[in-house]
């Protein structure tokens, strides 16, 4: 089975547990329109060339801090948690309760990134980029990829200034993605060896090994419930066309972030 395959079958399995079909069905086909195919397929080939080789160290400090921009955005979660319990406070009746209960779902996305039920999960991807690249350098600007930042100021944007339930259905689209990344990153990095002139290595693979599997399809379900949730409140309805919206333009942001990281790759073949 090939890895895009894999992560085909990992974003499928993870829209199965969706209860309303429209928007399971609407995830579903912006999977299939170009930009998802495209997407699935960058991914795929940047993770599968990264881990076929060793890399000189500064690729791989460059890598890390992209990978770091694209992923540690918890603080954006809580942000929306503060707007969304805000307007909890300034409602009564039913609809404060519709709204802390959505409030409670989304805070259920980021307990692990914030260290409440475990190692914060900043630390884990720092001591993963530390085994990668043999030092702490890849923290510094110099190292960081463009494309990749600008990712993470969407992803900022999104969740802090967008409308509450487009930012609610851009967290879905975000776990929804990492549930298939990392699950196929969790096989792929078994052995690998990254940094060139150095055999034997042991990676540190802690962060990636508790994203794979049910943690971020946990993360996943939490942000749908949590948009139907505030829907009820606000009177809304679960528009498939405005959940198609959020993950199309999620992907479309995505694929020019791992274009920029296979850019650091083939800059190095």
């Amino acid at each position: 089975m090939t890895t895009a395959s894999t992560i085909s079958l990992v974003l499928e399995s993870a829209r199965s547990h969706i209860a309303d079909v429209d928007t399971r069905d609407a995830i579903r086909k912006v999977f299939e329109e170009e930009c998802g195919a495209e997407t699935v397929k960058v991914a795929e080939q940047f993770f599968v060339k990264l881990t076929s080789r060793a890399w000189p160290q500064e690729t791989l400090q460059r890598v890390m801090s992209g990978w770091h921009d694209m992923h540690q955005s918890a603080l954006f979660v809580a942000g929306l948690l503060v707007r969304l319990l805000r307007e909890t406070t300034k409602s009564a009746g039913a609809t404060q309760i519709l709204l802390a209960t959505s409030a409670a779902e989304i805070a259920e996305v980021i307990p692990e990134d914030a260290g409440v039920d475990d190692t914060a999960h900043d630390i884990l991807f720092q001591r993963f980029a530390r085994s990668v690249t043999g030092d702490d350098m890849w923290r510094l600007d110099r190292f960081a990829v463009p494309e990749c930042r600008e990712f993470r100021q969407f992803v900022r944007l999104c969740r802090i200034d967008s409308a509450i339930p487009e930012a609610m259905l851009s967290i879905a689209a975000s776990e929804n993605w990492n549930s298939a990344e990392y699950t196929i990153c969790s096989e792929l990095m078994k052995g690998w060896c990254p940094l060139e002139g150095v055999t034997g290595n042991e990676l540190d693979l802690e962060y990636v090994h508790v994203h794979a599997g049910e943690t971020e399809l946990g993360h996943f379900l939490h942000a749908i419930r949590a948009w139907g949730l505030y829907q009820g409140a606000v009177g809304g309805v679960l528009d498939p066309d405005e959940v198609a919206c959020a993950f199309r333009n999620y992907l479309i942001h995505l694929k020019d972030a791992f274009v920029g990281l296979s850019g650091i790759l083939d800059s190095d073949s």
